[in-house]
């Protein structure tokens, strides 16, 4: 499955639109396969989603987000799971181990 989340610095941005950068990872099973960081910082929030769908992102894990735009983005297969805070790593490691869970989508 392939997860993003919009980063400031090491850690979760605290608003989706605000993120000058997302991490998007490939995870099977309890592997990262692919991890890579893309330069958002001047994308729009529609941008910003076409990134993700262009991405094939399934699953968004961010601080805070609008609910039209997680609406926007669950009409496209994207799950939203918002309210999450912590360094990337870590909130990675909470997603393989099943510990981050969706609320949109």
């Amino acid at each position: 499955m392939k997860i993003a989340i919009p980063i400031d610095g090491k850690c979760v941005s605290m608003r989706f639109y605000d993120a000058p950068k997302y991490v998007v990872a490939n995870i099977v099973g309890d592997q990262i396969i692919e991890q890579t960081t893309l330069d958002i910082d001047e994308f729009s929030i529609p941008e910003r989603i076409e990134v993700l769908i262009d991405e094939q992102v399934k699953q968004l894990i961010c601080c805070g987000i609008d609910k039209k735009t997680g609406s926007i983005l669950k009409k496209h297969g994207v799950k939203v799971c918002p309210s999450v805070k912590g360094e990337v790593d870590n909130v990675i490691n909470r997603f393989i181990n099943h510990n981050v869970y969706t609320f949109f989508g």
